[in-house]
């Protein structure tokens, strides 16, 4: 046999056993994790995609657009487009034969989609990176690099059935296919991308911005031609797309969702690449009509992407700049989450272009500036790293390659990334809260579902507040609304629910959590709970907080409020240094978890709770008086209980009997002992003490 095809086959097994390699590096951090308790996905980006799943297997081929169980009780649109649950739910169906499928047996299949996804974006990215390294050598040198990314493995990973690895795949693609002139390809994959993710038009754009920097130096605005017949030619897909979105009740501008304003904003970009093409300002004139409608809303996407004014956002930890990921500046998460090479990167682009400038393409122009767009994207917020990755890559490989004896160095190259690998790749602990998390399933399982799930059409009943982490979780696997959502503050935002939480009048959080239909509430210490809230009243968290280092400390102003009482004190009464807290008279707790926080200073050492908002039992007392008890807590410890009465001589008890050992009421210099039922908490009913 030849050594041309000696070579061939070493090429050919490089590639299949890379792929392979691939695919088990995202299964080795997650497996163990989902795989515990019965395949149990907790992210919560990944529960909001499971949950449209779930609702378009139900109704297939229906995909919701609209949800009432997410910023309950207003309800919300659906942020994101309707193509990607319908690409996930249609084999899903064929697999179970158009039959009924578990919850369990679509996670199981589910959990594979990340590992998957990532094999997708791997191959995307070797026929994009084709565009620039043209030799063999190069090439499988960046598929290597790419494969082992682990920011790549960490997007793609079992059990994350996010839209991270299809969006990749999809936008490379895209990439491949413009840079290439071929038009049905680039509407094919433009279509699949906005269809999946709205921002997806961000993508074309930057080929838009790099074919004017492009024309500009070169006088050739050809290049717009392949750029505008992608965007009028999936302008009608588009619109079938968005019709189906507003025959199901969404009429909305905004490019945030998918709506009339991404295909508004899909036209804009047509006519002005014909503008360009062309060099008629008429054309760019036509175009401004369709952008008019949704110039503040781009705008304030601009604001959001470069700036980040949403406290809810800035609280989330991939969404604050890449090199300030753990709140202050380093390097590490461009050595631990993309290369160490990375470093070197900004260096081989200010070199490629002093080599090319004399040379330019198209390609090599639009290099530069993904390179530059998506990095800046990157370093507002590190999320959009994953998207920056494929053309760091691309230029470590060139600026290797490009160098006198580069081609000894390839070994240093791949070795350098097995650097930051190893904890990529590292099976991760079991969180603690994913067995809590599990354990209060049976909670919820024990209660009545809310109608509206299997029937849309239907209004729930009530809703839960919870941390915006764990509300995908209580919505799945619990089939609840929550008022709190993975999507952050979209259709309403969050002042009334920092009021309930920071007020100190619990007749004003009672009547706030009734107004809004709120019945259960789950929270966990009281900084992961609370510290998110006072900028949506306009106080700082030094107005609640002191600080010891990392650690916050509670400010009387803080130990006053509903929500440290829910967080920390279990409800019941509280006395300290001149700071006096009564017992809740409409929150009691209902669930408690077993398992303890493993951080010190907390009154009580129990993780999470659940509490449910009741009218309470009222006992109408002659004069004013005092209940005192042991309350027995879900997991069957026992604390000092004391209830004061209110102002019109009322004792509001949340509990039953039952729930209260050794209780007495004492009024004046009598003694009563009544029997309070489960019957008279919920329906507020009085009893009368002569």
């Amino acid at each position: 046999m030849s050594r041309k095809y000696w070579l061939l086959i070493l090429k050919i097994s490089y590639f299949i056993g890379m792929t392979i390699l691939a695919f088990a590096m995202r299964l080795l951090p997650t497996y163990q994790a989902v795989h515990s308790y019965g395949e149990f996905i907790t992210d919560p980006d990944a529960l909001y995609h499971l949950v449209r799943i779930q609702q378009t297997l139900e109704h297939y081929p229906f995909v919701p657009v609209t949800t009432k169980y997410e910023e309950y009780p207003q309800g919300s649109d659906y942020e994101s487009p309707p193509l990607y649950p319908l690409l996930l739910a249609t084999p899903l169906k064929i697999i179970s034969l158009f039959k009924p499928l578990s919850d369990l047996s679509m996670r199981r299949i589910l959990a594979f989609w990340g590992p998957v996804s990532g094999i997708l974006a791997l191959w995307a990215f070797y026929l994009f990176s084709g565009h620039f390294l043209r030799d063999t050598w190069p090439r499988m040198v960046g598929f290597g690099l790419y494969a082992l990314l682990p920011i790549a493995i960490n997007y793609t990973s079992y059990g994350n059935i996010d839209y991270h690895g299809f969006i990749i795949a999809t936008t490379l693609i895209l990439y491949y296919s413009l840079l290439r002139g071929s038009v049905p390809l680039a509407v094919m994959a433009f279509v699949l991308l906005i269809g999946t993710w709205q921002a997806g038009l961000y993508q074309p754009f930057i080929m838009g911005i790099s074919f004017f920097v492009y024309g500009f130096f070169s006088k050739d605005m050809s290049p717009f031609n392949t750029l505008r017949r992608m965007f009028f030619g999936s302008a009608p897909i588009l619109t079938i797309m968005v019709l189906y979105t507003n025959l199901l009740g969404v009429w909305l501008l905004s490019p945030g969702f998918f709506g009339w304003g991404t295909l508004l904003l899909d036209l804009w970009l047509g006519f002005s690449c014909l503008a360009f093409e062309r060099k008629r300002l008429l054309w760019a004139g036509l175009g401004l009509l369709f952008l008019l409608p949704v110039i503040p809303v781009v705008i304030q996407g601009f604001l959001v992407l470069y700036f980040n004014p949403v406290p809810w956002l800035q609280s989330v930890q991939e969404s604050t700049p890449l090199l300030f990921l753990y709140r202050e500046f380093t390097l590490e998460p461009l050595i631990y989450l993309l290369t160490p090479l990375a470093i070197l990167a900004p260096f081989i682009c200010v070199y490629l272009v002093f080599r090319w400038r004399s040379e330019i393409t198209p390609e090599r122009v639009f290099l530069i500036v993904a390179y530059l767009c998506h990095g800046s994207a990157a370093m507002t917020m590190a999320r959009y790293s994953n998207q920056w990755a494929p053309f760091v890559v691309v230029i470590i490989v060139l600026g290797w390659w490009l160098l006198p004896k580069g081609k000894a160095l390839a070994f240093f190259l791949l070795l350098a990334n097995l650097f930051p690998l190893y904890g990529a790749v590292t099976p991760k602990p079991i969180r603690a809260d994913r067995k809590v998390l599990h354990s209060s399933l049976g909670f919820w399982q024990a209660t009545p579902r809310t109608q509206g799930w299997a029937e849309p059409a239907l209004e729930p009943e009530y809703g839960v507040l919870t941390d915006w982490e764990y509300a995908p979780m209580v919505e799945y696997y619990a089939r609840r609304p929550v008022i709190i959502d993975a999507r952050g503050p979209m259709s309403t935002d969050w002042k009334w629910v920092a009021e309930l939480y920071l007020s100190d009048d619990e007749l004003h959080a009672y009547a706030l959590a009734r107004n809004h239909k709120q019945r259960y509430i789950m929270v966990r210490d009281f900084y992961a709970t609370l510290n998110i809230f006072p900028f949506w009243i306009d106080k700082t968290l030094d107005y609640y907080f002191d600080y010891d280092g990392a650690q916050a400390f509670p400010k009387p102003t803080m130990i006053k409020t509903i929500g440290f009482s829910l967080c920390e004190l279990l409800s019941a009464p509280y006395e300290e240094r001149g700071v006096y807290v009564p017992a809740l008279n409409h929150f009691r707790l209902v669930w408690l978890s077993q398992e303890q926080t493993s951080e010190g200073g907390h009154r009580f050492p129990w993780w999470f709770k659940i509490y449910e908002i009741v009218p309470g039992c009222r006992i109408q007392l002659p004069e004013e008086g005092i209940l005192e008890a042991e309350l027995v807590l879900p997991n069957g410890h026992k604390i000092p209980y004391q209830l004061k009465s209110n102002h019109e001589k009322q004792l509001i008890v949340p509990y039953p009997s039952i729930s209260l050992e050794n209780q007495l009421v004492r009024c004046g210099q009598k003694t009563y002992q009544i029997i309070i039922t489960e019957h008279m908490v919920r329906n507020g009913n009085t009893i009368q003490v002569q």
